[in-house]
């Protein structure tokens, strides 16, 4: 107070003034209201540079700062001592909230939502899920600072905000609602007008095309008829748009009942699980619908029944193949076709399983689905234990054919002094199975398997080249004459003799493939010498029968090349 003012009132006290009591109470007025306004500017001002700063900042971000801006609300519930009191902070979360129910409003624009239901809902759904989550952030930040303040205490004394949430939020939900209901009408948008590009196949398929083209024709009509209507979306106190939105809700419920009975003759028709499955991927966009999903339950529960009946069959097919060789195939051997023959019934039975996949999430009865999901295994598991003991068996064979194919004489003469490559027939078989354990992974080769498997490349290499030159062999005894057999007879027993030391040596042994390269090259070249020789035994006995029809006087001119070796 002014010294004027003081004097002024020592005067007034003094004389016992009648204005001295009202002079007193304005005073006092005066200090608690300089008091409170102090306590206000510099408690406020904080918060308020906060709401400025977020007011600057683009939409994106305001749901990251929501918490910023409560804690900045706490803090004045705890400092200032006039803004403690909860009819004064109730006040204030409700402009906060009304604050950012304006933000969100300017952000959407209802005109350009009522557009987007038309022209493109994808955009204007994004901006409604952003606000919602905005908005959503703004509620949980003022909960989690309720909560705070419950569990702190000041001198001994509890800071929570005893007064109702809903007296805050009330505004706020009422904008959520609304949103939300935007966002429903927004999602039905998008499924609905995929109806645009469905078209269904069989028999019926043309007429029930034409029914879901005639649902789509309608949705059209009445999402044009809403985005017509002259109001605002995006005021909650706006009560006619509810009124249409409720009218849109029945036409929608009416298209919905259209398609239910397109899809219930549509299931009626699938056969197979795979063409129930398919025609579910092709409406998914609206089998999560509720009513949809409530009336084509029983048509689910009958392609769960498809499914179960599928494995079923898978393992029947199993036990009544398993045993017969002749099954799997005859170019391959048995255990490798066997195998493959299992991986093919495993991987219809994943495709049975990723049928019932495709209805899984709309069909909620856990108990059948754990007796797929069982049925499944059981065949997984049967499948697995007959590979398993295929293996077994595979490389018990294999290792026993190998073993005694690396024991036995490269070649041998038989009855007639022909040559043969020993037990080629089973050689070929033991290499062609070698081939197939390369593309099996899961089969374990056994020592002798093992060891003819990393060289396999040479053994076969080396049995092609004994089969050539057992087969020049054998040619040439083969087409010998009895006048031609002393002549070649020395060289007949020293190549005999060289190839005595093939029918001594095994597969096993150290430098097959450069022994057999060598008496190759022999029997080669005894070949070429014997076939060289009778040919020009051919040449000679030409011209003796041509001069023979010709006569002494007409013998042709003609020169004949004849090989010395002749």
């Amino acid at each position: 107070m002014s010294s004027r003012a003081q004097q002024v009132a020592s005067v007034v006290e003094r004389a016992e003034s009648v204005y001295w009591s009202t002079l007193r109470d304005i005073y006092r007025d005066v200090q608690e209201g300089l008091k409170e306004a102090e306590d206000v500017t510099l408690n406020l001002t904080p918060l308020q540079e906060k709401l400025e700063e977020v007011e600057q900042m683009e939409y994106q971000q305001l749901g990251d700062n929501m918490a910023a801006v409560m804690e900045e609300v706490r803090r004045l519930w705890i400092r200032s001592e006039f803004y403690c009191k909860p009819c004064r902070i109730v006040v204030l979360l409700q402009e906060v909230c009304n604050l950012f129910i304006q933000t969100s409003r300017k952000f959407l624009r209802g005109e350009e939502v009522m557009r987007g239901l038309v022209s493109d809902p994808d955009p204007v759904l994004d901006d409604v899920r952003l606000v919602i989550w905005t908005l959503q952030a703004l509620k949980e930040a003022y909960s989690q600072c309720r909560t705070q303040l419950e569990n702190q205490q000041q001198d001994g004394v509890a800071q929570s905000w005893d007064f109702p949430s809903h007296l805050v939020v009330f505004h706020l939900d009422a904008f959520l609602k609304r949103l939300q209901n935007i966002q429903e009408v927004l999602c039905v948008s998008l499924q609905l007008d995929q109806l645009d590009q469905t078209v269904l196949t069989g028999v019926s398929g043309r007429m029930w095309t034409d029914v879901v083209q005639g649902v789509y024709q309608d949705f059209v009509c009445h999402v044009t008829a809403l985005s017509d209507c002259n109001c605002d979306p995006v005021d909650p106190d706006d009560q006619s748009f509810e009124l249409h939105l409720d009218q849109f809700h029945v036409q929608i419920a009416d298209l919905e009942r259209r398609l239910v009975s397109v899809l219930s003759r549509a299931f009626e028709d699938c056969s197979s699980p795979s063409s129930a499955a398919k025609l579910v991927e092709m409406f998914g966009f609206v089998l999560d619908r509720p009513l949809i999903q409530d009336q084509l339950r029983p048509h689910l529960i009958r392609l769960v029944e498809m499914v179960l009946v599928e494995l079923d069959q898978t393992e029947l097919l199993f036990y009544s193949q398993r045993e017969k060789s002749a099954t799997f195939s005859k170019f391959s051997p048995t255990a490798a076709a066997g195998l493959c023959w299992t991986q093919q019934l495993r991987l219809r039975a994943e495709d049975t399983l990723s049928h019932y996949r495709t209805v899984e999430s709309l069909y909620l009865d856990s108990g059948e689905s754990q007796l797929v999901l069982q049925r499944f295994q059981q065949i997984v598991d049967l499948l697995q234990d007959f590979r398993e003991r295929v293996r077994s068996d595979w490389s018990r064979q294999l290792d026993s054919d190998c073993a005694f194919i690396l024991e036995q004489p490269l070649i041998q003469h038989d009855q007639q002094g022909m040559l043969g490559v020993t037990f080629s027939h089973k050689l070929e078989a033991a290499l062609r199975e070698l081939r197939c354990v390369s593309r099996e992974t899961d089969v374990k080769l056994r020592p002798f398997a093992a060891g003819l498997f990393t060289c396999r490349d040479d053994i076969t290499q080396t049995y092609l080249s004994l089969s050539h030159m057992v087969s020049c062999y054998n040619q040439v005894l083969r087409d010998v004459l009895q006048v031609e057999l002393p002549l070649i007879q020395d060289q007949l027993q020293d190549l005999n003799r060289t190839l005595s030391e093939l029918q001594r040596n095994t597969w096993s042994c150290e430098g097959v493939q450069h022994l057999v390269d060598q008496q190759r090259q022999r029997v080669l070249l005894f070949h070429c010498t014997v076939s060289e020789a009778r040919a020009n035994m051919d040449a000679m006995t030409h011209i003796v029968q041509v001069s023979q029809s010709l006569g002494p006087l007409q013998l042709p001119q003609e020169t004949h090349l004849i090989s010395k070796e002749g």
